[in-house]
C-alpha cells in the first residue's frame, strides 16, 4: 500500500474544502481569485496550483496522476504549473495583498542569488 505524506493529506483535506466555481476567463483572474480565499497558496505553489485545478478545471486530485495532468497541460487542457506560478509571482509583486508570509524572506534572498548566477556566467 502507497503511503501518503503529510504535505499530500494537507492537499487533500485543503481541496476538499473548495467548491467549483466558474472558471475565470484569464489565469491572472483565476489565481488572484485563489490567492484572495487561500492565504496557503501565497506561500505554495503546490496548494496554488492544485485549487486552481480543483476549482476552475474540475480536476479531482485523487482520481488524476501527476503524467496525466503534465500530459494534459501539455496538450493545453490545463494549465501549466509554470504559467500559474508565473501568474503568481507578478501579481504578488504588483500587489502587497496577495503575498503570502514568506514573501519578504525570499525577496532578501533573491539579490544574492541574482550576483552569484552574474559572476558564473
Amino acid at each position: 500500500m502507497r503511503q501518503v505524506s503529510k504535505r499530500t493529506k494537507t492537499l487533500s483535506t485543503e481541496l476538499l474544502k473548495t467548491t467549483i466555481m466558474e472558471k475565470p476567463s484569464t489565469y491572472k483572474e483565476q489565481v488572484t481569485n485563489i490567492l484572495n480565499r487561500s492565504p496557503k497558496s501565497r506561500n505554495d505553489n503546490a496548494i496554488l496550483y492544485f485549487h486552481v485545478l480543483k476549482q476552475f478545471y474540475n480536476v479531482d486530485l485523487r482520481e488524476i496522476s501527476a503524467f496525466d495532468i503534465f500530459a494534459r497541460s501539455g496538450e493545453k487542457t490545463l494549465p501549466s504549473y509554470d504559467s500559474i506560478t508565473r501568474t503568481s509571482r507578478v501579481l504578488q509583486e504588483k500587489n502587497p495583498e496577495l503575498r503570502g508570509t514568506l514573501w519578504s524572506e525570499r525577496k532578501k534572498l533573491e539579490q544574492p542569488i541574482i550576483e552569484d548566477l552574474k559572476s558564473n556566467f
